[in-house]
């Protein structure tokens, strides 16, 4: 077992694929939000894995890669990985 974070902001954290005016693909970055809220999905199965995912991405949360020092409410996100911490995927 192992617990997925997603990360909320003030507008969809998303990236947008486009094409570009020579007709390339292109994308958009990350919207500029400094402060985040965090939300925990106990992962057991592949399944919950999958649900996790949907429901985050329908609500236009990123999701974090490792794990999450501390819970944040909407606070500035420094700091709270490990860089060099292990992940699950």
């Amino acid at each position: 077992m192992f617990t997925l974070f997603a990360l909320e902001a003030s507008e969809p954290l998303t990236k947008r694929l486009y094409l570009d005016e020579s007709g390339n693909t292109a994308k958009s970055n990350y919207p500029p939000v400094r402060d985040f809220t965090s939300h925990a999905y106990p992962i057991n199965t592949i399944t919950d894995m999958y649900h996790a995912v949907v429901d985050a991405s329908g609500k236009g949360w990123c999701l974090v890669k490792g794990a999450l020092n501390k819970e944040l409410f909407n606070e500035s996100r420094a700091k709270s990985t490990n860089p060099d911490g292990t992940t699950h995927f």
